[in-house]
C-alpha cells in the first residue's frame, strides 16, 4: 500500500497533536504536583505554627499561676512576717535607754531597713499579680514598673504617651507587660546605661509602644541569650497578639526596641 502525501501530512499531524497532548498533561501533572506540595509545606508550616503559638500560650499560664502564687506567698507570708518583726524591733528600739545612742541608731537602722524590704515585697508582689495588671490595665502597670526602678536610684526613668493614648484588651495588657518586664531586666543588666524610658501612642496603623535606654548596646549576632528567654521567645509571644518586634541597635549609644500592634 503506498502511503500518500496527504496521508503522511495527516500523521505527522495526529503525532504532534499525540505529543503535544502529552507535553500538556505532563505540564499540569507537574503543576498539579507542585500546587499539592505547596499547599502541603503551607498546612505543615500553619499546623507547626498553630502548635507552637498553643504550647507558648500554655507556658505563659503556667508562669501567669506561678507569678500569681508567688505574689500571693510574698504577701500573705513573708510579708507578714517582716511586719511583725518590724513592730518587734520598734519594740525593742523604744525599750532602749535614751542614753545609749549608738544601739538606739542601729535599731533605727534595723526598723528603716526592714520598712524598705517589706515596701520592696509589696512592690514585687504588685508587679507580678497578674490581677493587679487586669485591673490596673497596661500603662498604669508600666507607669509603677518604672517607679519601682526609678526608686532603686540606678536609672532615670520617663513614661511618654504620644499621639493618641492607646487602648489594649486584657490579654495583650497581660503579654505585653511580662514582654517589657523582660526587655526592662535587660536594660538594667546589661545595658550599663542610666536612663529607661517607655513610650506609647496610637497611630492609624495601630497601637505601638517603645523601650529605649542609653546604654552600650549589644551585639546582634547574639542578642541577649544570656537572659534565659532572648528576643527570640519575646518574638515569639509578640506574635501570639498579632504585633511585631523591631529593634534598633547603636553599639555605644544605646537600643531601642519597638513593639508595633496591628490595627484590628
Amino acid at each position: 500500500m503506498q502511503i500518500t502525501e496527504e496521508n503522511a501530512i495527516v500523521g505527522v499531524v495526529v503525532v504532534t497533536l499525540i505529543l503535544l497532548l502529552l507535553v500538556i498533561f505532563i505540564v499540569a501533572f507537574l503543576l498539579f504536583y507542585q500546587r499539592k506540595r505547596f499547599r502541603y509545606q503551607q498546612e505543615k508550616t500553619e499546623m507547626k505554627d498553630v502548635f507552637e503559638r498553643e504550647i507558648l500560650k500554655t507556658q505563659m499560664e503556667i508562669q501567669e499561676q506561678t507569678f500569681e502564687t508567688v505574689s500571693h506567698e510574698i504577701h500573705d507570708n513573708v510579708g507578714q512576717v517582716l511586719s511583725v518583726a518590724r513592730i518587734y524591733t520598734n519594740s525593742l528600739r523604744e525599750g532602749l535607754p535614751t542614753a545609749d545612742m549608738e544601739y538606739r541608731q542601729k535599731a533605727d537602722q534595723v526598723h528603716e531597713l526592714i520598712g524598705k524590704a517589706i515596701q520592696d515585697l509589696r512592690d514585687i508582689s504588685k508587679s507580678r499579680n497578674t490581677g493587679y495588671i487586669e485591673r490596673a490595665g497596661l500603662l498604669e502597670s508600666l507607669r509603677f514598673e518604672l517607679d519601682r526602678i526609678s526608686r532603686s536610684g540606678q536609672f532615670k526613668t520617663a513614661f511618654t504617651i504620644q499621639e493618641e493614648e492607646p487602648v489594649f484588651d486584657t490579654q495583650q495588657s497581660i503579654i505585653l507587660f511580662r514582654i517589657c518586664q523582660e526587655l526592662l531586666n535587660n536594660a538594667i543588666k546589661h545595658s550599663g546605661g542610666s536612663f529607661i524610658g517607655i513610650t506609647v501612642g496610637s497611630a492609624a496603623a495601630g497601637n505601638y509602644l517603645k523601650i529605649q535606654d542609653n546604654g552600650r548596646g549589644f551585639n546582634m549576632q547574639k542578642p541577649l541569650q544570656t537572659s534565659g528567654t532572648g528576643l527570640g521567645n519575646i518574638e515569639k509571644r509578640a506574635h501570639l497578639i498579632g504585633a511585631k518586634v523591631e529593634i534598633e541597635n547603636n553599639p555605644g549609644g544605646g537600643t531601642l526596641i519597638t513593639i508595633k500592634m496591628n490595627q484590628r
